[in-house]
């Protein structure tokens, strides 16, 4: 373990390769732009200028950057509910298109309905697909064992801690068995001790949630502010530039997986934190860079 913790920082990912063996991508942005107003005497805005990069299948990749980098964009384009200005995206070789029960999209809020149940909450994807009532029982209990919550099936989202309620998020965006997991945020609403307890439950899951070859089966696209939660469970970390929206860097996270149960023992480690100070660096340098002069 030790070797692998004390590799040099500033490997990129077009310098390593993920997992055990490159795999084809899943997802694709080409050349994308995102320009906002110019008509009608609104002023411009270009959320994104000329972003490209892939997404591996089963990679673990971060976006961090500041507030109108055009993170959340990138996410809603894989969604399907946004199309670029200009440039193109593809999911799975086809332009994303919504709603596609192939994505499970978690946000900062558990945004859980409240006269539901935990089950009826995970139930509600399925429900979508029209899956017959008796295997969504059994599914949604299944998903909420999975996340350490048995017995609370019943109960309802006023009735559960704001951690359980995302267990409950949680197990709802993995109910439909999706290959990709889009994340906004997803736990910048916790508090920093149920943060890091809910990174790595949630690790746990996607580590050992794997295909039929022992390659992670789902791939993971999470936006963040939070450059140690990226760094601690990403594969692969983008950081963004804003105003416009491009990429500043591009870093392949050489730490040892899987890492679920070393999360506490990783971020006190040297090589992570020179993966910090590279992606601090960047961060600091991209907002440096998107400042105007006056005067």
């Amino acid at each position: 373990m030790t070797d692998l913790y004390s590799r040099p920082a500033g490997a990129t990912a077009a310098e390593g390769k993920h997992a055990k063996s490159p795999r084809e991508s899943i997802l694709s942005f080409e050349n994308v732009s995102q320009v906002y107003g110019g008509s009608g005497g609104t002023a411009e805005f270009v959320a994104l200028d000329n972003v490209s990069f892939e997404v591996p299948a089963g990679q673990f990749i971060a976006i961090v950057g500041a507030s109108g980098c055009g993170k959340t964009t990138l996410l809603n384009m894989a969604a399907g509910l946004a199309q670029p200005t200009g440039g193109k995206v593809f999911l799975s070789g086809s332009t994303p298109k919504s709603p596609n029960f192939d994505l499970g999209y978690m946000f900062a809020r558990d945004s859980l309905l409240p006269w539901r149940t935990a089950r009826k909450n995970v139930s509600l994807p399925l429900e979508a697909r029209n899956v017959p009532a008796a295997q969504r029982k059994e599914r949604a209990d299944e998903m909420l064992a999975m996340v350490g919550l048995a017995g609370k099936e019943k109960q309802f989202p006023s009735q559960l801690s704001q951690g359980m309620r995302q267990r409950v998020a949680i197990a709802r965006t993995m109910a439909s068995d999706p290959t990709m997991l889009l994340m906004d945020e997803p736990f910048a609403a916790l508090d920093a001790r149920t943060r890091l307890h809910m990174q790595g439950e949630f690790l746990r899951i996607w580590e050992n949630d794997l295909d039929e070859n022992g390659d992670t089966k789902r791939t993971v696209f999470l936006v963040t502010h939070d450059l140690q939660e990226a760094t601690v469970l990403a594969d692969r970390v983008i950081v963004m530039l804003p105003s416009p929206g491009r990429i500043a860097t591009d870093l392949l996270i050489e730490l040892p997986r899987p890492r679920a149960h070393l999360i506490d023992e990783i971020i006190f480690t040297e090589r992570f934190r020179e993966l910090q100070h590279e992606l601090f660096t960047q961060l600091e340098g991209a907002v440096g860079r998107s400042e105007t002069p006056t005067g």
